[in-house]
């Protein structure tokens, strides 16, 4: 179901010479990108405003989702735990050199770079930030996803009766 897993990670953004760090929250079910940032700094705190960010997006009828990461310092940190035990999410950790855990995030991560980051010229950290964001902005609400069906994430994200009528459309 939409909301009941999301993957998180952070993926390296080269810009014009400088390193900026792509943090973002995908939803398991809908493929959809909860909310993601481009962060200068990839610290702890840069993944919980993330992470923080996307539970406000979170529809008020839905449950926590669980929370599934890597092992990098950020997810494995006390505080980390800390802030998504007062936030009730459960959090789930990918083995060690298991990416397959996290397979949707990082297939998501391999698109952006090869689509976006490698074909637009990004000539800093605001023209990275609106560049990455419209290409979300497209991934999310105009690209069909063979594995969804040839639907959108962001219809995937509706739920089954969106997607039961969007299916019906096409008939």
């Amino acid at each position: 179901r939409p909301h009941e897993q999301w993957h998180t990670d952070i993926a390296y953004i080269n810009v014009a010479g400088t390193h900026y760090f792509f943090i973002s929250v995908l939803d398991g079910f809908s493929r959809s990108v909860v909310h993601h940032e481009v962060r200068q700094d990839m610290e702890t705190r840069d993944v919980e405003i993330v992470v923080e960010r996307a539970l406000e997006k979170l529809p008020a009828s839905s449950p926590r989702p669980r929370m599934i990461s890597d092992n990098g310092p950020q997810y494995i940190s006390w505080d980390f735990k800390a802030y998504l035990r007062e936030r009730q999410v459960n959090h789930s950790r990918a083995r060690a050199n298991h990416p397959q855990s996290n397979g949707k995030l990082e297939r998501f991560h391999g698109s952006l770079k090869r689509e976006c980051v490698r074909r637009e010229p990004l000539t800093g950290l605001e023209s990275a930030r609106r560049t990455i964001g419209a290409y979300v902005e497209n991934y999310n609400t105009k690209r069909l996803h063979s594995a969804l069906n040839y639907l959108t994430p962001w219809d995937y994200l509706q739920g089954a009766s969106h997607i039961q009528s969007r299916l019906m459309e096409r008939r």
